[in-house]
């Protein structure tokens, strides 16, 4: 009995930890698309030319 519960624990904590990893996967994979998008719209705000004020 004990030897099930510790295997049956070991698998929920390796089951656990793919999970987490993958959810690192994906915030990293959003905060990269995310740069980007704000690069491309830094570049954007610097190419124009600010209003003068009537």
């Amino acid at each position: 009995m004990q030897n099930e519960t510790i295997v049956l624990l070991a698998v929920i904590a390796a089951f656990l930890q793919v999970i987490v990893q993958f959810l690192g996967v994906v915030k990293a994979f959003i905060e990269w698309l995310t740069a980007r998008n704000k690069g491309k719209g830094s570049d954007r705000s610097r190419r124009s030319k600010p209003k003068k004020p009537k």
